[in-house]
C-alpha cells in the first residue's frame, strides 16, 4: 500500500490541455500505487480553455492548509518542473514532509 494522501504537482504551463491530460495521467498513477491522490492542477485549473501561464499558477496553489492534510508532495516532472511547483515542494521539505520525484514516461509528440 502507497502512501495515505498524496499532494500531487505537476506544470500547467503551455497547452492546458496537454497540462490537463498529463495531470489526469498523474492522478491514475499515484492511485494505482494505492494513494489518495489531490491533483492541484486539476483543482485549479482554467475552466475557460485559456492556456495557463507560469505567471498565474501560484495564485492557484491550494494553499497551506492542503498541504498540512497531506503525507507527502510528489512532482510528476515528465513536462518539467515550473518555479511555482519548486516553491511548493520547499514548502513541503522545510514542513519535514516528504517529497517525492516520479516520471511516467510520458512525452508530447512535436
Amino acid at each position: 500500500m502507497g502512501l495515505d494522501t498524496v499532494y500531487l504537482l505537476s506544470p500547467l504551463s503551455g497547452d492546458p490541455r496537454v497540462a490537463l491530460a498529463y495531470a489526469r495521467l498523474c492522478v491514475v498513477d499515484a492511485a494505482g500505487r494505492g494513494e489518495q491522490p489531490i491533483a492541484v492542477a486539476l483543482l485549479f485549473s482554467r475552466a475557460d480553455g485559456k492556456p495557463i501561464s507560469e505567471d498565474a499558477e501560484p495564485d492557484m496553489m491550494c494553499g497551506h492548509d492542503m498541504l498540512l492534510r497531506c503525507d507527502a508532495i510528489v512532482m510528476y516532472t515528465d513536462l518539467g518542473r515550473t518555479d511555482a511547483m519548486l516553491h511548493e515542494a520547499m514548502r513541503a521539505f522545510d514542513m519535514g514532509m516528504p517529497v517525492f520525484e516520479r516520471k511516467l514516461g510520458w512525452a508530447v509528440s512535436a
